[in-house]
């Protein structure tokens, strides 16, 4: 088969234009990834603020616990989880 200089240059034209065209959906879909990315390292800066925050609330409970615990036994009642959980930390 011979390949003239005007089809050659028509199949250079098409090839160029897919390229072009699988070129921006490949940046679309990599955009979209590191979108997605920034958001999950947002996410993680964000629960690790956060536990250092709970953290710090279960310091103050464990404190107000043991500044109470001589007056007051422990209210086995409606809290049986956080007991459990303040009485583990001390």
């Amino acid at each position: 088969m011979y390949v003239t200089p005007k089809s050659y240059m028509s199949f250079l034209e098409g090839f160029r234009s897919l390229y072009s065209a699988k070129l921006g959906e490949c940046r679309e879909l990599a955009g979209a990834i590191n979108n997605g990315l920034q958001k999950m390292n947002e996410a993680k800066v964000d629960v690790n603020r956060m536990k250092v925050g709970v953290h710090a609330r279960c310091v103050s409970v464990s404190a107000l616990v043991l500044s109470r615990r001589g007056a007051h036994a422990f209210d086995t009642s409606g809290n049986d989880h956080l007991n459990l959980v303040i009485q583990k930390e001390l």
